[in-house]
């Protein structure tokens, strides 16, 4: 028990550790130490995010939201100022930032509705059928999800997206025609 009070009924929040899995931006920068940037910004961001797969929120570090739903802690939402919440399009934002993308000419966000609208008003955005993806392209999803297409091949593309299952996942996301 972390509350430390035996004079309760103790809910979940009393098992939460706040200082579990906590990282630094020295953390975060130690990552990519040997990363071998290339100046690309489409082959460093799949390059980032490639480090990044594997990766899970915390589950001993957490807070339950007003709804009753057990956030855990993560390094993209610690990174974007949000450690609690939802994070797929904070990952994206993180993967963009030390990619070394302009923020603004590629914007972050903390939710994907809202990248996926500013990227629109940015002349950045492409309906679904109307642009076929490349390698280094955002996919965004209507359950306020992004992702990033990591390969194209043959028919296929490969999407890395955060917050999938409380983890970092690359998966064959669909076929294209």
């Amino acid at each position: 028990l972390l509350c430390g009070s035996e004079a309760h009924i103790h809910a979940i929040t009393c098992y939460a550790d706040k200082t579990a899995d906590v990282e630094t931006q020295l953390d975060w920068q130690a990552m990519f130490a040997n990363y071998p940037f290339t100046g690309k910004l489409s082959q460093d961001l799949i390059g980032i995010a490639q480090t990044q797969v594997g990766y899970t929120e915390s589950e001993w570090n957490f807070e339950v939201d007003g709804n009753g739903i057990r956030r855990g802690y993560t390094r993209y939402g610690a990174w974007y100022g949000a450690p609690y919440s939802d994070w797929s399009s904070m990952f994206v934002s993180f993967c963009l930032h030390y990619a070394n993308a302009d923020p603004a000419e590629y914007p972050g966000n903390s939710g994907a509705d809202s990248m996926a609208a500013t990227w629109h008003d940015l002349g950045k955005f492409a309906p679904p059928g109307d642009y076929v993806p490349q390698a280094g392209d955002l996919v965004f999803f209507g359950n306020n999800t992004v992702g990033i297409v990591s390969a194209v091949e043959n028919a296929a593309f490969y999407v890395i997206r955060g917050d999938q299952g409380d983890a970092v996942r690359r998966d064959l996301l669909c076929v294209t025609d």
